[in-house]
């Protein structure tokens, strides 16, 4: 397929342009796309009958399996068969379908963690062994689910890295006389850096 036309430009000239298509391979793609999506929604659908026919003959132990409780401090984020259902859930109790549905739970209070004494060389070429608190919570479960492997883990190594870029900036006596300053731009740090995946830095403490 070709497509061809004429425009005027800013200059007042005319620039005309000619396109290329093949058609037959753009539909080619899309039927392959469809054929496969079809499939997924076919094979979910079969094994959530399937699932759900487990339940009836297993009743009334298919209970215990079935509803889950999420606390008023937990998330629970559900994939079907790979993928989201919906929203995070709770607080309370909901349903899910056995070996269909993967139910993984997120808690929303505030965590605390030391990070290691880093041996940091400041602005006037001092070498100096500072460690730090800190505080932070999940404040979207959803993407501390799906956007970060491990959310504890990295805020950690972040923290690490973030304690030292900062304190690398300023000198011996900045240090030394400014450490709420400096807890406090190191907490914007990481907040900002934490925030795609879910995470809200509290405080941090020096």
């Amino acid at each position: 397929m070709v497509h061809y036309g004429c425009a005027k430009t800013d200059s007042g000239g005319v620039e005309c342009f000619v396109e290329f298509k093949d058609s037959s391979v753009a539909r080619v793609e899309m039927m392959d796309d469809n054929k496969v999506g079809a499939m997924t929604r076919f094979v979910e659908v079969i094994a959530t009958i399937g699932s759900f026919l487990l339940v009836l003959v297993t009743f009334p132990f298919s209970l215990c399996f079935t509803f889950k409780v999420v606390q008023e401090y937990e998330r629970a984020v559900v994939f079907r068969m790979g993928r989201l259902k919906s929203g995070a859930y709770g607080p309370g109790t909901f349903f899910v379908m056995p070996c269909v549905d993967n139910c993984v739970r997120v808690d929303l209070r505030t965590v605390s963690f030391d990070v290691p004494p880093q041996e940091v060389l400041t602005k006037d070429s001092v070498t100096v062994s500072v460690d730090a608190v800190i505080y932070y919570r999940i404040k979207e479960p959803l993407n501390a689910v799906i956007k970060i492997a491990n959310y504890s883990h990295s805020t950690r190594l972040l923290a690490a890295s973030t304690l030292r870029t900062v304190l690398g900036t300023r000198n011996l006596a900045e240090i030394l006389s400014e450490r709420e300053t400096i807890s406090h731009t190191m907490q914007t740090s990481l907040d900002e850096a934490t925030d795609p995946w879910g995470v809200k830095v509290e405080r941090v403490e020096m």
